[in-house]
């Protein structure tokens, strides 16, 4: 990268800005450290908002004070995305503005057709399945399964079973997890207990044929994952039966190296209170957190995440695993806009090791010479 420059476009919610302090900032954190680690190399970062763009006549256009205004899309190597929950910018993105910078040759981190993978329970289900990987029990529920009483009764009686044999508590403790097929932090997950099949069973028909319908859900069973308290939580009355909002997660981050596969780069074990959320960054509910290195997951898991990964086709990601109380691992999902900011993985250089990983991947697929050239400055 010496003595050369690339010029990136961030595809954002909030743009972000990090003084050379690292600690001033303006905006959202993780656009600003992807500006700041991109600028170390050498490289020009612009970010747009998302919802101030406009594709049309094979050319995209930027509002702003009342003013249109066209971007050289020619200009630039390559594009990263970062949304946050935003659904309206979210399908923006992936419809629009990513799949027509893809047409016109500029590298995406993660492909436009693999994010929508992603963001969809049912193909990542189908995903972790074929690649083999241990995760909680599931069924991907349909429209047939709301014609068809048999079919839907054996898969709640299937799940129903496996929690019988847990010796869980079922006065506290869920027995099924439904997933809505498009969400995130946590919307459209909704658990029940045993004697609530009725009841989980209109909200699945709510899911398939209500107004907002994803025409497909994931039910799931509830897998209690393995809590670690601290000795001031262990004496509190508080925590005593372990409250059922509790949530355990591991986080574990993995980018696509040039030359040997996928790594991990970082990751985070922590504990939360009242919130679902599984990105390392958010503060809600934190009860329990620390650092993850590949020495703290079982041999084989790596290899497993990236059979997912290549079957997504994703180049990087953040990957969601449960652990219960027998150690067993279950990976839940994979991430595509996977946390980098946060006092841990900022710690572990996650926000270095990402940009480093893409700027190579960008140049390895820059193949023509001309195309490098096109980014080498004058002398």
């Amino acid at each position: 990268m010496r003595g050369s420059f690339m010029k990136i476009l961030l595809l954002t919610q909030e743009p972000g800005q990090l003084k050379t302090d690292k600690t001033t900032l303006f905006g959202n954190r993780s656009c600003g450290l992807i500006d700041f680690e991109h600028r170390k190399l050498g490289n020009i970062v612009t970010q747009l908002t998302i919802s101030n763009l406009i594709v049309r006549a094979e050319k995209l256009f930027y509002t702003a004070s009342g003013m249109e205004h066209e971007i050289d899309v020619s200009d630039y190597a390559g594009v990263l995305l970062r949304t946050w929950g935003d659904e309206k910018q979210e399908k923006l993105a992936l419809h629009k503005i990513l799949p027509f910078l893809e047409k016109k040759g500029i590298y995406p981190d993660n492909p436009s057709d693999s994010i929508l993978m992603t963001c969809s329970k049912r193909e990542m289900q189908y995903a972790i399945d074929k690649a083999g990987v241990i995760s909680p029990k599931s069924f991907i529920v349909d429209s047939t399964y709301l014609s068809d009483v048999v079919k839907l009764d054996r898969a709640v009686s299937q799940l129903g079973n496996i929690f019988q044999t847990k010796s869980l508590d079922a006065t506290i403790y869920p027995a099924y997890v439904i997933k809505a097929d498009f969400g995130t932090h946590g919307a459209g997950v909704r658990m029940f207990k045993q004697g609530e099949e009725k009841e989980m069973k209109d909200h699945i028909s709510s899911v398939i044929e209500g107004l907002a319908s994803s025409k497909f859900c994931l039910m799931q069973e509830y897998v209690k994952p393995k809590f670690t308290l601290s000795s001031e939580e262990s004496s509190s009355a508080v925590y005593a039966g372990v409250p059922t909002a509790r949530s355990a997660h591991y986080r574990v981050v993995m980018s696509r190296q040039i030359h040997n596969g996928f790594e991990m780069i970082g990751g985070i074990h922590f504990q939360r209170n009242g919130s679902w959320v599984s990105n390392s960054h958010c503060p809600v509910g934190t009860l329990f957190k620390e650092p993850l290195s590949p020495e703290n997951l079982p041999q084989g898991l790596i290899q497993a995440l990236t059979e997912v990964a290549n079957q997504l086709q994703l180049n990087q990601f953040g990957a969601d695993i449960i652990v219960d109380d027998d150690g067993q691992f279950y990976v839940l999902e994979l991430n595509d806009g996977m946390g980098i900011s946060g006092d841990i993985l900022e710690h572990q250089a996650v926000p270095q090791k990402y940009i480093k990983s893409h700027t190579e991947r960008i140049l390895k697929s820059l193949s023509a010479e001309q195309h490098y050239d096109r980014y080498t400055p004058s002398p």
